[in-house]
């Protein structure tokens, strides 16, 4: 009732259509589809279009669609994602790569530039703690859903394994 009335009062009392790009892998199409679902209930018609990755992600990357899920596996350093989906496109090589909705915060990007090259631990941590509340404040992407990771391997493996899903051989050893 609350959402209903808010569409109401943005000028949508009847609601309105949209399509819900989504890449065509099992459990992202399976998280808009309950997206979908849970849209048409507050009044928003939404279609799913679930297309292969070779023609999902050039919509991401040159903001093409009006409604998009995407998941995005963070670096162990901060600032390759917050680079990556906040700063402004095209303020800089290589910014805001994935930033679909062509979100712009000058006052973030001077933070996230900043960080790249800060030296001092300290003061980049307080840089990255006042660039996500920033970003908190905005909410430029809505974030539906954090995917587990689950890992397991015999005795005789040793791995380092990093938080962004990926398996670097030169830090596995077999005994």
């Amino acid at each position: 009732a609350k959402a209903r009335a808010l569409l109401a009062e943005a000028g949508y009392p009847n609601g309105f259509s949209v399509t819900l790009d989504c890449v065509n892998i099992a459990y992202r199409e399976n998280a808009c589809l309950a997206a979908t679902a849970m849209l048409t209930q507050v009044g928003i018609r939404a279609t799913l279009r679930s297309s292969p990755t070779n023609q999902f992600f050039p919509k991401l990357s040159q903001a093409s669609a009006s409604f998009i899920e995407f998941g995005f596996t963070p670096q162990p350093d901060a600032w390759s994602t917050l680079n990556a989906l906040f700063h402004s496109k095209g303020a800089g090589t290589g910014t805001g790569t994935f930033n679909a909705g062509r979100y712009s915060n000058p006052k973030l990007d001077t933070l996230i530039d900043n960080i790249r090259t800060e030296p001092d631990l300290t003061r980049r941590r307080a840089q990255i703690g006042v660039a996500l509340r920033l970003i908190g404040d905005d909410l430029p992407f809505i974030p539906l859903y954090r995917r587990t990771l689950t890992w397991a391997m015999a005795k005789m493996v040793s791995l380092v394994q990093w938080a962004n899903d990926t398996v670097e051989l030169r830090w596995v050893s077999v005994k």
